[in-house]
């Protein structure tokens, strides 16, 4: 049986919950990312998590996920159309990381509706198939000689700044009185 404190926690953290906010994990395969990722999921209240294919088959991290993957809502789908046709079957916008002819820049994408953030590979960044089958390609531009964030840094920068267009947390309040406010 949790403590009070504990069992105050939780709810807090159910009510902050983004359930209009998923990432999908399009091949990720190191586990320290993985893990990573999992770990910036939980800290910006995604809702789900979709892995596609056999992500997490190496394992995740615990010194770096810190658990968080108990806590976590995680979907399985064996391929990029299938997890799509799921998130468009459920009203949401499907948003794949990548720079390329018609890419958007991350912050003028109205990240405050159902959206899905797909995160692509290490190596190779999103599959064709992602990016394909998106609704739309958005990047985080790049001002030094390297093109791209490694994608849990990546993902974090995207997720926070979804939570930013939605004012969570308000500027200035603390975040235990978070879910007080929640305006959704």
């Amino acid at each position: 049986m949790p403590s009070e404190r504990r069992a105050d926690k939780i709810a807090r953290v159910l009510a902050s919950r983004q359930h209009d906010l998923h990432v999908v994990l399009d091949d990720i395969y190191h586990p320290h990312n993985i893990s990573a990722l999992l770990r910036t999921c939980d800290g910006a209240g995604v809702g789900c998590i979709h892995i596609i294919g056999e992500t997490l088959a190496d394992g995740v991290s615990a010194a770096v996920s810190r658990g968080c993957e108990r806590w976590s809502e995680i979907e399985y789908h064996d391929n990029i159309a299938e997890c799509y046709a799921r998130l468009h079957w459920s009203g949401f916008r499907v948003w794949c990381t990548g720079a390329g002819r018609g890419s958007i820049d991350y912050r003028a994408v109205d990240l405050t509706q159902k959206v899905a953030i797909v995160l692509g590979n290490e190596r190779r960044g999103a599959s064709g198939a992602a990016r394909a089958l998106a609704d739309g390609l958005i990047w985080i531009p790049m001002l030094g000689m390297v093109e791209s964030l490694n994608v849990s840094v990546a993902g974090g920068v995207i997720l926070f700044e979804a939570l930013r267009q939605r004012g969570l947390p308000p500027v200035g309040q603390p975040v235990d009185s978070l879910a007080d406010n929640r305006q959704r």
